[in-house]
């Protein structure tokens, strides 16, 4: 039998206090060019000092600056006007001659070096008195990634146009990551928008922040109405699988404090009236518990980064996704019969958890593949249960990777399709919650009339 588990606490305290698409490698028409940094650890950081335009507008970054921050060997030989630039965690390297758009790529110290040319050629530009190389030279011994269209993201409004993001680790990120420097900008805002604070809201949630506070007015205040992690975990960004279905089974208890200000009026008579107003200042303070932290789930993203691209996906068909992912999973982990894991981290890491990790390693995998999927949590078998639902060539499907994870008296495990792209009445025992059976979820999410026949 499958065990769930899950303790949502919702605590409310109310108190009353006194007073951009762009040519590709080419800098965005508006806005600056930030770079993000992440290290060892996956720990981003922003910073907006670290790009030059070449003579062609082409992105060039500062050599020594970069490899600095990302912990890369740097040396210079001003002899021969080479530039050697060493990852430690790999072992890779290049090698720069100034003057020229060619340069070597080593993958190890033994290996023979492949000549490649770049886009623009290394040089030392006087202005910053610094040698630099093209963006997209370095995504040879680092990840990287170029998001050329940030418009409608926070970067946008803290003035960048265009993004590199380099990881140490060798991935790159489909998602813009989130820094602190973002963090900082969202809870210094004081907003007047309730959409807009419940974004701020599930940024922080995504970013694992346990405490955190956010200014706004009453009127806002009102308009939530008390309900914010529900309302939180409707939002749904397409740009990321981090939130909505899978912070839902991710985020285990949030305790909110709302704080607000008011006006008093002293009467000639030495009455006191209190005046209140929409535009009154208000303050949410939440405290949140979650069941992974934020190091665990940046190391779910390379996870999930490099499975993806071991898998081969980018030219796959739905259903070949689907297929890769669901027997990579299974043949990767084990049913905790211990039932103390539950996260995708569990079962991508340390390979076996309960029915919640594979949903919501399912889902992490399916939605950065390209596919469309939702977890489902009901009954399954009279017991507490999650799975998943996925699009498949238009249509919607039941899966479920636990129950196709079966575990045999010898302890054996075994790799089956019984609950594979299934429709509702071949996915039997499985009942899901009241608010996956209503008209408006079944009308978004059809299941399809027939289950899908393996190919």
């Amino acid at each position: 039998m499958k065990h769930f588990k899950k303790i949502l606490l919702c605590l409310i305290v109310l108190t009353l206090t006194v007073n951009l698409t762009t040519p590709a490698f080419v800098l965005a028409a508006s806005g600056k060019c930030g770079v993000i940094i992440g290290d060892k650890s996956n720990n981003y950081k922003l910073y907006s000092n670290l790009v030059i335009l070449s003579p062609a507008k082409n992105i060039m970054v500062k050599a020594y600056h970069i490899s600095k921050a990302l912990g890369l060997s740097y040396s210079y030989d001003s002899a021969k006007n080479k530039l050697t630039i060493k990852n430690p965690n790999n072992g890779k390297y290049l090698v720069f001659i100034r003057g020229s758009k060619n340069y070597t790529y080593y993958d190890s110290s033994t290996a023979e070096g492949v000549t490649k040319t770049a886009v623009y050629k290394f040089y030392y530009d006087d202005s910053s008195k610094s040698y630099v190389i093209h963006m997209s030279t370095l995504s040879n011994i680092v990840g990287y990634n170029y998001y050329s269209d940030i418009s409608d993201t926070y970067y946008t409004n803290m003035g960048y146009g265009s993004l590199l993001s380099f990881s140490i680790n060798g991935y790159s990120k489909t998602d813009i990551p989130i820094t602190e420097e973002l963090l900082n900008y969202l809870n210094a805002k004081t907003f007047t928008s309730k959409l807009e604070l419940l974004d701020a809201i599930r940024v922080n949630f995504t970013a694992r922040k346990t405490g955190v506070s956010f200014k706004t007015t009453r009127a806002v205040m009102k308009d939530i109405n008390m309900n914010i992690l529900n309302a939180v975990l409707d939002i749904d960004d397409t740009n990321t699988s981090k939130d909505a279905d899978y912070l839902t089974l991710l985020i285990d208890s949030l305790k909110q404090n709302w704080s607000v200000s008011y006006k008093t009026v002293r009467y000639s008579n030495g009455t006191v009236k209190t005046v209140e107003t929409a535009n009154d200042p208000a303050v949410l303070k939440l405290q949140v518990q979650y069941e992974t932290t934020l190091a665990q789930e940046r190391i779910v993203d390379s996870r999930v980064a490099s499975i993806i691209k071991s898998l081969n996906l980018s030219k796959a068909t739905d259903y070949e996704k689907v297929k890769a992912i669901h027997d990579y999973i299974i043949n990767l982990a084990s049913y905790d019969l211990t039932y103390q894991s539950s996260s995708a981290y569990d079962i991508l890491i340390n390979k076996t958890s309960v029915c919640e990790g594979y949903a919501l390693s399912a889902y992490r995998l399916f939605t950065d593949a390209g596919l469309e999927s939702r977890i489902i949590t009901g009954d399954g078998d009279g017991e507490r249960h999650a799975w998943n639902i996925v699009k498949v060539n238009g249509q919607w499907y039941n899966i479920d990777l636990t129950w196709d994870d079966a575990v045999t008296t010898s302890g054996k495990q075994v790799l089956r399709y019984t609950y594979f792209l299934k429709n509702d009445r071949d996915f039997k025992l499985h009942d899901r919650d009241a608010k996956f059976k209503t008209r408006e979820f079944l009308t978004n999410y059809p299941i399809a009339d027939v289950s899908y026949v393996m190919e």
